[in-house]
């Protein structure tokens, strides 16, 4: 195959596995968005304290930099978070330390200041993130077992193969959120794209790397119009043809 393709080990396609490169990559492309809406939030938090700051004192307005840590780690990430925690002890500084609008430090006393607000402002992002993230998890391992049940009812009820296919494709582009063609491997043709699968299937499909797939061993086509990786389908009678799923966006080669 050249450079067209490459081999991995694994040969199991799960259904666990399937959504996390197309979340790796939505997550790679919108970094910059969460790190810019962090900004965002801690210039406002600077604003709103400023706003009060005549009837708070410094501790109180110390708080409010935490909510914003706070905040951005639930909504934004860990990333974002951290970025905000530095960010915050920098504005606080700048801002509503004496003397104002330098980075200078006449009480040393601020210097411990300083050091506690960015010691738990981490741990505060570091937790509300975590806890984020498990709440995502959850919430992804309830749509899939919600998917499952419903493909499960959807196949029970199919009377053709292409009912099946349909349901299949439909069923990965819910999971994936990609779309997929299903390639049988017919013993008199070779490997022919299964009735049911979408029309298009036939302009990103590479036939030769399919057949590479359906000898065993899981392949990613990353140099077509879009990042293909083809998944053979194991049944106990061996391998009975490929599970093309496509990502309209490119992926990185690891």
């Amino acid at each position: 195959m050249g450079d067209r393709s490459t081999y991995e080990s694994s040969t199991v396609l799960t259904i666990s596995d399937m959504p996390a490169a197309a979340e790796r990559g939505d997550r790679a492309g919108n970094a910059w968005r969460r790190y810019a809406a962090a900004v965002i939030v801690c210039g406002a938090i600077t604003v709103v304290a400023a706003a009060v700051a005549p009837w708070l004192d410094a501790a109180n307005i110390v708080m409010l930099f935490l909510l914003a840590v706070a905040v951005v780690a639930w909504r934004l990430g860990r990333g974002p978070a951290i970025a905000t925690a530095f960010l915050s002890v920098g504005l606080f500084d700048f801002f509503f330390v004496p003397p104002r609008y330098s980075f200078a430090v006449n009480d040393l006393q601020y210097l411990l200041t300083f050091s506690v607000m960015l010691v738990v402002a981490l741990i505060i992002g570091e937790l509300t993130a975590t806890l984020r993230q498990h709440a995502l998890v959850a919430g992804m391992k309830e749509e899939r077992t919600r998917a499952l049940y419903g493909v499960a009812r959807d196949l029970a009820g199919a009377s053709t193969l292409e009912e099946v296919v349909r349901i299949s494709s439909a069923f990965v582009l819910t999971i994936v959120h990609a779309p997929s063609c299903v390639l049988l491997d017919a013993a008199d043709a070779g490997l022919r794209i299964a009735p049911g699968c979408a029309p298009e299937c036939g302009t990103w499909v590479d036939l030769s790397i399919a057949r590479a797939a359906c000898a065993g061993d899981r392949c990613s086509d990353l140099d077509g119009p879009a990042a293909v990786t083809y998944f053979p389908l194991r049944a106990s009678e061996g391998v009975m043809g490929v599970l093309a799923c496509a990502r309209r966006q490119r992926v990185r080669r690891c």
